[in-house]
C-alpha cells in the first residue's frame, strides 16, 4: 500500500501547464504529491524495518511514526531557518543559489541520521526556505529561478527514463524468482483497479461533503437572527486579516475541477523507486518475501495508470471546458493590486525624493530624474545614458534603488497581512528584479 499510494504530479504538471489548467489546481496537484509522497515513504520504511526485522531505536511502529512524522519537520525546521540565517550575513548570490541546492540534501541526512522522516524534513525545509526568498536578494531570486527549472527538466526526463530502463530487470528477475506470470498479472490488475478507483470515490466523499457542510452554513444563517453585538465583534475581528489569507485559496473546488483531480492520481517514480528499494533479504539471511513480484506490481501500476490516465487526461480537460472566466478575472485584480501596492511605494518614495533632493542638484535636475523613474516604474527602457550626466546618473540610480526596495517591502508586508496573493507577489517580484538586473547591468558598463 505505501508503495502504490503517492502519486506522481511529474506527468499531471506537465499534461497541465501545455493544456492551461488552472493555476490553482496545479498547485493542489504540486502540493499534495510533496505530502503524500513524504507520508507514503515514512510508511514505508518503517513497513521495511518491521519485515526485515532491522534494527530500530524504537520498536513500536506507531510510535517510530510519530517520531518520524514529528521530528523529520522539525529538523526540516532547524535546517530552513539556519539557511536563512545564514543568507542574511552573505553578500553572495553564487554562494546562496548553491546553498539552497545543497539544502535538500543536508536536511535528508541530517533527519535520516537520527532516524527520523528525511522525505518530511526536505519538505518542510523547503517551504520555510522558499517563504524565506522574497527577502533574498534579486541576483539570487533570478539565479534560483533558474536553475530550479533546469533541474525540473532534468528530473522529469530522468522519471521517464527511469521507468523504461527498468522493466528489463523486472522480468530477469520474475525469471530467476520462477514466479507465475498468470498470478502476478490478475494481481497487478486488482491492484490497478483498486488504485485507479479509491482516489475518485474519496475526492468525490470529500467534495460532497464539502458541498453539504456549505449549504447547511448557508442555512443556518439564514434561519438565525442576527445579534448586533456579534455582528459588531465579529466585523471588528474581519478589519485585519490573517497572514495566511493571501496563501491560502479558500474558493470550493468546482465538480469539473474536482473530476480533474480524481484523475490525476498517476504513479511514477517515486513508486518504483520505493519497491526497487526493497531489500533482497531479511535479517535472518533469507530472501525477502514476494520482492520481485512486488516490484512487478508497482511496475504494473505505474505504467497503468499513465497509460490510462495520462493518455486520457487531455481529452478530459478539453471536454469539462475548465475556462474559467472568473478565475481569470481573478488573477487580473491580484496582477493589477501588485502593480497598485507597487506604485503606492514608488510614489511615497518620489515624494520624499521632491521634499528632499540631494545636495548639488537644481530644480530642472530633480524635476527630470523625478519623472525618469516614475516612467521606469512602468518602462524598463526608459533609462538615462551611463556615460552622460554622472551626477544625474548617481541620483537616478539611487532613487531608483530606493524606489524597488519600498516596492519589495509593500508588496511582502501586504502578502504577509494577507492583503495579496503569493503568486501575485512574486510575479510582481519577478518583473522588479529583471528591472533591478537591466540597471545593474547598464551600471557595469559604466565601469
Amino acid at each position: 500500500g505505501a508503495i502504490v499510494a503517492p502519486p506522481d504530479a511529474v506527468t499531471a504538471v506537465a499534461i497541465g501547464h501545455k493544456l492551461g489548467l488552472p493555476k490553482r489546481l496545479m498547485s493542489i496537484l504540486t502540493g499534495e504529491s510533496l505530502v503524500n509522497d513524504a507520508a507514503a515513504l515514512s510508511l514505508f520504511a518503517i513497513a521495511i524495518s518491521q519485515i526485515a526485522s532491522t534494527h530500530s531505536f524504537i520498536e513500536n511502529p506507531l510510535a517510530l511514526f510519530g517520531y518520524s512524522a514529528v521530528v523529520g519537520p522539525l529538523v526540516g525546521l532547524v535546517i530552513g531557518f539556519a539557511t536563512l540565517w545564514i543568507r542574511r550575513h552573505l553578500d553572495n548570490p553564487a554562494l546562496e543559489t548553491v546553498q539552497g541546492f545543497v539544502v535538500p540534501f543536508a536536511a535528508f541526512i541530517g533527519a535520516e541520521h537520527i532516524h527520523s522522516s528525511g522525505v518530511l524534513a526536505v519538505v518542510i525545509a523547503g517551504f520555510v526556505v522558499g517563504s524565506g526568498s522574497l527577502r533574498a536578494g534579486y541576483q539570487t531570486r533570478l539565479q534560483e529561478r533558474y536553475l530550479w527549472h533546469s533541474v525540473d527538466v532534468l528530473l522529469e526526463a530522468f522519471v521517464f527514463a527511469y521507468i523504461g530502463l527498468q522493466m528489463r530487470f523486472i522480468i530477469d528477475d520474475l525469471r530467476a524468482a520462477k514466479e507465475s506470470l498468470v498470478h502476478i498479472a490478475w494481481a497487478s490488475v486488482l491492484v490497478l483497479v483498486v488504485v485507479l478507483a479509491i482516489r475518485p470515490i474519496c475526492v468525490f466523499l470529500m467534495f460532497g461533503r464539502a458541498a453539504v457542510s456549505r449549504r447547511i452554513d448557508a442555512a443556518v444563517n439564514l434561519e438565525t437572527p442576527a445579534n448586533p453585538r456579534r455582528a459588531a465583534r465579529s466585523g471588528e475581528k474581519r478589519k485585519k486579516p490573517s497572514r495566511w489569507a493571501g496563501k491560502i485559496d479558500g474558493r470550493p473546488l468546482t465538480w469539473q475541477e474536482s473530476t480533474v483531480v480524481a484523475w490525476t492520481g498517476m504513479r511514477g517514480v517515486v513508486t518504483l523507486a520505493a519497491a526497487s528499494g526493497i531489500p533482497a533479504t531479511v535479517a535472518g539471511g533469507g530472501d525477502f518475501p514476494e520482492r520481485s513480484a512486488i516490484i512487478a506490481i508497482a511496475f504494473v501500476v505505474t505504467i497503468g495508470t499513465i497509460g490510462i490516465q495520462a493518455t486520457t487526461l487531455p481529452w478530459m480537460i478539453a471536454r469539462l471546458h475548465l475556462h474559467n472566466e472568473a478565475e481569470e478575472r481573478y488573477d487580473y485584480e491580484q496582477t493589477k493590486l501588485a502593480e497598485k501596492i507597487a506604485d503606492r511605494a514608488s510614489a511615497g518614495v518620489l515624494a520624499e525624493f521632491r521634499a528632499a533632493p540631494p545636495d548639488g542638484l537644481d530644480a530642472e535636475t530633480v524635476a527630470v530624474i523625478d519623472a525618469t523613474v516614475a516612467r521606469q516604474s512602468h518602462d524598463a527602457e526608459e533609462m538615462p545614458d551611463p556615460e552622460k550626466h554622472n551626477r544625474r546618473t548617481d541620483a537616478f540610480i539611487k532613487l531608483y534603488l530606493d524606489v524597488l526596495a519600498a516596492q519589495r517591502a509593500a508588496l511582502v508586508a501586504d502578502r504577509d497581512e494577507g492583503k495579496i496573493e503569493d503568486e501575485a507577489v512574486r510575479a510582481m517580484l519577478e518583473r522588479l528584479d529583471l528591472q533591478e538586473a537591466s540597471l545593474s547591468a547598464r551600471m557595469e558598463s559604466r565601469l
